[in-house]
């Protein structure tokens, strides 16, 4: 539904024949639509370019943009950067499988400043980011391994380490100290 673009303003009490005053309503002068630009915008956009966006939708007559038409400007204007729909497609042309939910994780972690786009370094920094956090827990979990089952095995291959390196030691010890001693023959 649009709004009526001009009040009449009729004069108090009888009818006149005199002619009445137009107001506008519903319309926007270019400082205000400005204003909403550079506070609903992530980047700052030159006042040439707003106002070349804003001569294309503004009433001729008036020069003023009516409001629907704000919304119009602000998607001409664009938001700089990689959205999420753009995002998964890169991750997927990269060969990389990777399912939505999880993507969408990293995507919001990387977005820190919620603009729902990612610029060049964030795109890294999300690629990264599923490089080295993301795909080993998927890795695990395709494995059906579980931190303890790692921690587990990790421990009794550094427990045999630990006494092959005991060993080792004690024998170079043997070697090294004199005949005598009760540790050398003890070892013999």
């Amino acid at each position: 539904m649009k709004s009526k673009l001009y009040l009449n303003r009729r004069g108090v009490g009888a009818r006149s024949t005199a002619p009445t005053k137009q107001y506008v309503v519903g319309t926007l002068w270019f400082e205000v639509l400005y204003d909403i630009v550079i506070t609903s915008m992530p980047e700052r956009y030159s006042r040439d370019e707003v106002r070349e966006h804003y001569m294309t939708y503004a009433n001729p007559s008036t020069g003023l943009l009516p409001v629907d038409r704000v919304y119009d400007v602000i998607a001409k204007l664009g938001r700089p950067g990689v959205k999420f729909d753009e995002f998964a497609r890169f991750v997927k042309n990269l060969g990389m499988q990777v399912d939505t939910p999880t993507l969408r994780v990293a995507f919001n972690r990387v977005d820190i400043d919620q603009t729902f786009t990612l610029d060049l370094e964030d795109v890294e920094l999300g690629i990264t980011l599923l490089l080295r956090t993301v795909f080993p827990k998927l890795v695990l979990q395709k494995i059906g391994l579980s931190t303890e089952q790692i921690v587990r095995h990790a421990a009794f291959w550094l427990s045999v380490l630990a006494v092959i390196f005991f060993f080792l030691i004690m024998s170079f010890m043997s070697l090294v100290s004199s005949r005598g001693s009760p540790v050398a023959s003890s070892l013999q």
